[in-house]
C-alpha cells in the first residue's frame, strides 16, 4: 500500500523545482547570464591577463552549468517514468528525489559560490569593490524575487488544491494546514531578510573578507533547504485526506508540470 506521508514528499519536492520555470527557455537564460556577466567583467575595466583568465574561468562554468541542466534534464524524465507507473513506487522515487535532485542542487549552488571565489581571486582590490557592489544588487535582487516567489508559491498550492477538488469535510483541515504553511513560510522569509541584511553591511565594510561572505552564503544554502524540508511536514497532513481519485489527480497535476520544466530545459 502506498503512503501517503510518501506520497506528498514526493509531490513537494517536485514543486521546489518548478520555481525555475519560465517563459523562456533553459539556453536562452543560460546565454542571457553569461552576456550579463560578461558586461560585469567590462565594467572592471580587466588587464589583458585578467581576461585571458576570466575566458577559461567561463568556459569550466558553462561546462558545470550546461552538465547541471542536462543531468536536470534526465532527473526530471527519470521522475516522470516512475511516476507514470500505476501504482509508482512511491518509496524508490522519493529516495531518488532526495538523493540526486535535491542534493544535486544544492551541490551546484555551492560550486557556483567556488566560481565566485576563484573571480575574486583574479581581480585587484579596486575591482574587488566592484565586485562587491555587484553582489549587493544582486542581494536586493533576491530579496524582490523572494516576496514574489512566496506570493506564487502559495497561489501554486492553492491552485493544486482547488483542481483537487476537497469536499466539504476536507476543507476545514485544509485550512489549518495553509496557515501553519504560511506562518512558516513567513519566518523562513523573516530569517532570510536577517541572514542577507547582515550580508549586505559586511559587504559595505572596508575590506570585507570573501570566506566570511561565502560562509554565509553556503549556509544560506543549507538553511533554504531545510526551510523545504520543514514544510513537506506540513504538506504531509494534507495528503492524509485524500481519497485514491484525488490521489490520481495529484499524479496528473505533476505530470504536467515536469512536462513543462522538461520542455524548458529542451529550449
Amino acid at each position: 500500500m502506498i503512503s501517503n506521508r510518501k506520497t506528498n514528499i514526493f509531490l513537494t519536492s517536485i514543486l521546489v523545482f518548478m520555481i525555475l520555470s519560465s517563459c523562456f527557455n533553459a539556453n536562452f537564460l543560460v546565454d542571457r547570464m553569461f552576456a550579463r556577466m560578461d558586461s560585469w567583467m567590462d565594467d572592471f575595466e580587466p588587464t589583458e591577463t585578467q581576461k585571458q583568465e576570466w575566458v577559461k574561468l567561463k568556459q569550466r562554468l558553462r561546462v558545470d552549468v550546461n552538465r547541471f541542466l542536462g543531468n536536470l534534464h534526465l532527473q526530471l524524465m527519470t521522475v516522470k517514468g516512475k511516476l507514470q507507473k500505476r501504482p509508482p513506487d512511491v518509496d524508490n522515487t522519493v529516495k531518488y528525489i532526495k538523493m540526486r535532485l535535491l542534493y544535486d542542487y544544492a551541490g551546484f549552488q555551492r560550486k557556483l559560490l567556488d566560481y565566485y571565489v576563484e573571480l575574486h581571486k583574479i581581480l585587484n582590490a579596486e575591482q574587488h569593490k566592484k565586485l562587491y557592489k555587484i553582489t549587493l544588487e544582486q542581494i536586493d535582487k533576491v530579496l524582490v524575487y523572494r516576496k514574489k516567489n512566496n506570493l506564487q508559491f502559495d497561489k501554486n498550492i492553492d491552485d493544486m488544491v482547488e483542481e483537487l477538488d476537497l469536499r466539504k469535510e476536507q476543507l476545514p483541515h485544509w485550512a489549518i494546514v495553509r496557515k501553519r504553511i504560511k506562518l512558516r513560510a513567513k519566518r523562513y522569509a523573516d530569517e532570510l531578510v536577517t541572514s542577507l541584511t547582515k550580508l549586505k553591511k559586511d559587504l559595505k565594510l572596508a575590506n570585507p573578507k570573501v570566506k566570511d561572505i561565502v560562509a554565509q552564503l553556503q549556509a544560506e544554502i543549507s538553511h533554504r533547504n531545510t526551510f523545504s524540508e520543514d514544510s513537506i511536514g506540513y504538506y504531509l497532513e494534507l495528503t492524509e485526506i485524500l481519497d485514491e481519485k484525488q490521489k490520481n489527480k495529484s499524479y496528473s497535476i505533476l505530470e504536467k508540470k515536469i512536462d513543462g520544466f522538461i520542455d524548458f530545459l529542451r529550449g
